[in-house]
């Protein structure tokens, strides 16, 4: 794994390259095809609610599924966003306890639904055991660096990992100057902080020339060894 990979294996967004095995193969494919019940969700749709049981896994064919918590007053906490190619409520699947999430469609999404009672036909194939025990890890890895982030990160180094993350998966060749269409509001839920200090945060990257703001808000990054070095030290 490159230094590259290794810091966007701690990215909220969770993409099917890092999930890759390379024991699956044409058979599994077509196994999760025939048993998956094919489902379209709105912008908008509730895929996952808080306290559901397990029920069903799903595979996501097209569209990004936002996980968020949810405190008792309404407040969301986005924790990561399945994309294209990825399983999404797989723990619950397994463990069969309520779900502590939802996750909601943030644009049309297309999936396979998956019933539990065909849980052992598809752990019993070696390349989706594997891509399923990738995926549990993968998530686990990200939740690990958002703990260390709220416990130990100032938002400086927290919004410049997500800026990084994001801008590390344009093509080889736009890393030095990347616009990033994401508002202060939702770097503000992810980063888990206020927006007064989102702005604050963005405003000290702007003086140290790492980023800059276009006209329509969006944010420009202009130095890449800066943005990695304030969000990962190296």
């Amino acid at each position: 794994m490159t230094e590259k990979e290794a810091l966007l294996s701690t990215s909220p967004w969770v993409k099917a390259h890092f999930l890759q095995s390379e024991h699956l193969n044409a058979d599994d494919i077509a196994l999760i095809n025939r048993l998956g019940d094919k489902k379209h969700y709105p912008k908008g749709s509730v895929i996952i609610d808080i306290g559901s049981r397990g029920d069903y896994m799903y595979f996501v064919l097209k569209g990004t599924v936002r996980i968020s918590l949810l405190s008792a007053d309404g407040v969301e906490k986005p924790v990561s966003y399945v994309t294209q190619g990825c399983f999404l409520g797989e723990e619950s699947f397994f463990h069969g306890q309520p779900t502590i999430y939802n996750a909601l469609a943030v644009e049309a999404v297309e999936a396979l639904s998956l019933d539990r009672k065909y849980l052992k036909e598809i752990i019993s194939r070696p390349g989706l055991a594997h891509i399923l025990l990738n995926s549990v890890s993968f998530k686990s890895r990200v939740l690990a660096h958002q703990i260390e982030d709220l416990a130990f990160r100032s938002t400086i180094e927290k919004v410049s990992r997500i800026l990084y993350c994001i801008l590390a998966e344009t093509p080889e060749g736009k890393e030095k100057h990347h616009t990033i269409h994401i508002s202060q509001q939702e770097l503000a839920a992810l980063a888990g902080a206020h927006r007064v200090s989102i702005t604050n945060a963005i405003s000290q990257l702007k003086k140290d020339e790492v980023i800059k703001t276009a006209k329509d808000g969006s944010i420009v990054v202009i130095d890449w060894d800066k943005l990695k070095e304030k969000g990962f030290g190296i």
